[in-house]
């Protein structure tokens, strides 16, 4: 996949996504997951239960190259503390997860 184009001939560079999925599984319990709802499934008759991972992949902004850009303010504070302001949408895909993770990977200045 790694140097691949995709629909949008986007070119995959620093393709991760093997891993990723792997990690996903695995951080999931799925298997361990679907293993016990099949067992439930199995002995109830009226009631059932499911289970499922997607994998989806979105573009950002396709072919749009000027709308690859992005922008934050982060003030960083004498106390240590950090106020990071960033103009995303959360959509369900973790961003302001992410946005708080920001600065306890970041290097001391």
């Amino acid at each position: 996949m790694e140097g691949q184009s995709t629909p949008y001939n986007q070119i995959l560079g620093q393709f991760t996504l093997d891993r990723c999925w792997d990690e996903c599984m695995f951080r999931s319990e799925y298997q361990q997951r679907r293993t016990a709802i099949e067992l439930y499934n199995r002995q109830n008759r009226w009631t059932k239960r499911g289970l499922a991972i997607v994998p989806t992949k979105f573009g950002i902004s396709f072919t749009a190259l000027f709308l690859n850009q992005a922008g934050a303010l982060v003030h960083i504070y004498t106390d240590g503390s950090v106020l990071l302001t960033h103009g995303g949408t959360e959509m369900g895909q973790g961003l302001h997860t992410k946005m708080v993770q920001v600065p306890e990977h970041s290097t001391t200045i």
